[in-house]
């Protein structure tokens, strides 16, 4: 349009005269507002482990943390070092 000299319509023009002739597609893939994630799991959670963290006076510790998935609860933990007995109570 810009070689034949003429302007180009707004994005709402376009979009408006796209809808009137029926030529946009909607996505036939629609999410369920009311559906609670996640649905094919039970008690999921999301772990993580931050650090090492230092203190002064040299002291080394890791940050245990972990989430629900469905609740969205969070828990922070100290723990001295990132060993499975350190993890699992």
């Amino acid at each position: 349009m810009r070689h034949l000299g003429m302007e180009a319509p707004s994005l709402p023009t376009i979009n408006r005269v796209l809808s009137r002739n029926s030529l946009v597609n909607q996505s036939s893939v629609k999410t369920r507002k009311n559906t609670e994630y996640p649905t094919f799991f039970s008690n999921v959670q999301q772990m993580d482990l931050i650090g090492p963290k230092y203190l002064k006076g040299g002291f080394r510790f890791y940050l245990f943390d972990i989430i629900d998935v469905e609740t969205h609860f969070a828990g922070v933990y100290p723990i001295l070092n990132k060993s499975v007995e350190s993890i699992t109570p």
